[in-house]
């Protein structure tokens, strides 16, 4: 008898869970149609104000992140009614891709993808983007001042612009 009181109970279970409706299973891939963009955070926004920290030193990394402030996020506000009003900050070692008349090794070691970021770094001045270097990150890695790109402006100490440009409430956009 005793073996029936548990047996019973836990056979009823069984089939009462047997007898639940399935849950249906989602077909996959599980796809949405919705157009993905920025409208909650861009509400209310009057324009984009963003300053981009970018302390990179590997080339094809920083004409990626070049590349994707220029045809994403720029023009990402733009076709979402918000006027961006960007600053991009280099600083570290990676300010030395940024010159004008760069090195026989850097040529030698780079090639076309050092034309490729001033293509970017002038797409982005002619957008409206505002570039600044760090003469201390340049003075470290041997750039002169007149060796940097044309488009961008040698400000005396990169953080003291970060600082200056979120007090007056840019959005810090850090890039490492």
């Amino acid at each position: 008898m005793r073996k029936f009181n548990v047996v019973l109970p836990l056979i009823g279970a069984i089939a009462l869970s047997a007898c639940a409706p399935a849950t249906p299973t989602p077909e996959w891939p599980i796809v949405s149609t919705e157009t993905p963009n920025d409208a909650d955070a861009l509400r209310g926004a009057p324009h984009g104000k963003g300053v981009f920290l970018i302390n990179v030193s590997e080339l094809a990394k920083m004409n990626r992140f070049l590349g994707l402030i220029a045809d994403s996020s720029h023009a990402g506000m733009l076709e979402q009614g918000i006027e961006p009003d960007f600053v991009i900050v280099f600083i570290g070692p990676g300010v030395r891709l940024l010159s004008a008349n760069p090195s026989a090794e850097m040529i030698a070691e780079y090639g076309d993808s050092l034309f490729k970021t001033a293509a970017l770094v002038n797409k982005l001045s002619e957008a409206g983007v505002q570039m600044e270097l760090c003469s201390v990150a340049a003075s470290m890695v041997g750039l002169n001042h007149e060796d940097v790109l044309p488009e961008i402006k040698v400000v005396r100490d990169g953080f003291v612009s970060l600082i200056g440009y979120q007090a007056k409430g840019y959005g810090l956009v850090p890039v490492l």
